[in-house]
């Protein structure tokens, strides 16, 4: 079917595909696509066990590759022996996407001058020293990706200075905290507009050590990101929370106080120089969830809650009305006396039978309560909330 397929590209540049569950091996798979070598503009490989070479892959035979994606099922073996592409000598000058995963490389020697995207994922033996080598001489990088390195550690940046990486607008981080906050203090991205942050503090670390003021060569970049949103969006499950603030996004995976891990890091980004926290306002959404009054109370202060979102509708035996519940408790004297006193759109997804005690939970904060006398007195009705 290859030799058919090949046959019928004519002239064409050839994308290729082979997944480990084709009925086909790897290296018969090389010889029916080997004598078009030339042609090939992009080459995404899954395969399964240690491959001996990857045969062909070399600057003069594949001229015309765009893009290489690798990636190794292992089946639990581990690979002994990094692989050489390009014979060790540096990439073709049409490379433009590297994606690796689970499946080690040598390096040295590789350069990668026109990549403009990289994705690491779980690469066995693979040093900072390569990471830094390969973004050092990667400067026309617009996306960069590294997942699950974990055997990663800090070291020295190359030169003691920041590495320019002026093309940039996209970066994933799936690191333990020192790495993510070593790489963070080590790129100069100064037209960086995505940055998606994953992090594992029970683990590897505090995480709101990411951004602290040490990170100098990401400061600008970071103030730029956050600063100009007026919306902080969170979003909390079983066991992982997240934030959206602007362009930066942080995840966090934990067993152990992730609301409170959540607002530690929200604190260190609202205290960074420079950063506009007037008029900033946050969404809370609660998914899987349940939230009680105390959780809620961790963010009932700046940036003032505007909208809360509580749903159970994939875990059934969850019951979100102590969250709501919690809307209708007086928490200090005086205005502003409510949990969340600027609460604007309350959003709930939850079974029939909570209607009644969310309209309980609710009435004496925005709705007419009547007196003892018979006669009623208005609390504050709040427009949105009403309809």
């Amino acid at each position: 079917m290859g030799c058919n397929a090949i046959a019928k590209s004519g002239e064409y540049p050839i994308d290729i595909i082979l997944s480990h569950i084709d009925r086909i091996s790897f290296d018969d798979f090389l010889v029916a696509v080997g004598g078009r070598i030339a042609d090939w503009r992009s080459v995404e490989l899954d395969i399964e066990g240690q491959p001996r070479s990857y045969g062909g892959l070399t600057p003069s035979e594949c001229n015309s590759l765009e893009k290489l994606a690798l990636s190794w099922v292992t089946g639990g073996l581990p690979q002994t022996t990094p692989l050489s592409l390009f014979d060790g000598d540096p990439a073709s000058a049409t490379l433009k996407e590297l994606s690796l995963s689970s499946i080690s490389v040598d390096f040295v020697g590789m350069r990668l001058s026109n990549l403009s995207k990289l994705v690491l994922e779980d690469v066995p033996h693979l040093t900072m020293e390569d990471i830094l080598l390969v973004l050092e001489s990667s400067p026309l990088l617009v996306e960069l990706e590294l997942r699950e390195l974990r055997q990663l550690r800090v070291t020295n940046p190359i030169g003691g200075g920041p590495i320019h990486l002026g093309s940039l607008t996209t970066c994933i981080f799936a690191l333990p905290i020192p790495v993510t906050h070593f790489l963070l203090s080590t790129i100069h991205t100064p037209s960086l507009r995505h940055a998606n942050i994953s992090c594992d503090p029970d683990g590897s670390g505090r995480a709101s050590s990411l951004f602290s003021p040490s990170i100098a060569a990401f400061a600008p970049t970071l103030r730029r990101l956050i600063s100009p949103t007026k919306y902080i969006e969170t979003e909390f499950g079983p066991f992982v929370a997240s934030i959206s603030f602007g362009g930066l996004g942080v995840t966090m995976a934990s067993s152990i106080d992730v609301c409170q891990r959540l607002r530690d890091v929200l604190d260190s980004l609202m205290s960074y120089p420079g950063v506009n926290r007037a008029g900033l306002k946050a969404h809370l959404h609660f998914l899987c969830f349940e939230p009680d009054l105390e959780t809620l109370q961790i963010f009932d202060w700046h940036p003032m809650v505007e909208e809360l979102a509580v749903s159970n509708v994939f875990w059934k035996d969850l019951d979100p009305m102590r969250g709501l519940a919690a809307l209708g408790t007086q928490i200090r004297n005086g205005p502003g006396s409510w949990l969340f006193p600027e609460l604007e759109v309350l959003k709930y997804d939850v079974d029939n039978g909570f209607y009644a005690p969310l309209e309980m939970a609710l009435e004496g904060r925005y709705c007419e309560v009547p007196t003892i006398e018979g006669t009623s007195t208005t609390t504050h009705q709040h427009p949105l909330l009403l309809k």
